[in-house]
């Protein structure tokens, strides 16, 4: 689900800081470090995929298709 990031104005897919590969590489190498990587990317929940901040604005499908039917009415 797009969500609108509050600080960048764009509409994304929020996704996790880091990388999924290196995660992978210190699990298979030294599990540890690879355990500490993956509970710091997650830490924080998701980010923009755009600017990396936290704040979103969650728009509700439902609500966005009223606010376009109300438009229509209205004209």
């Amino acid at each position: 689900m797009k969500e609108k990031c509050l600080s960048c104005g764009r509409y994304s897919v929020p996704t996790y800081r880091g990388s999924i590969f290196i995660t992978l590489l210190l699990l298979c190498f030294a599990i540890i470090p690879g355990v500490i990587y993956e509970l710091w990317r997650r830490h924080p929940g998701k980010v923009c995929r755009h600017c990396g901040a936290q704040n979103f604005q969650i728009e509700n499908e439902s609500s966005s298709t009223l606010k376009n039917q109300n438009k229509h009415t209205e004209s």
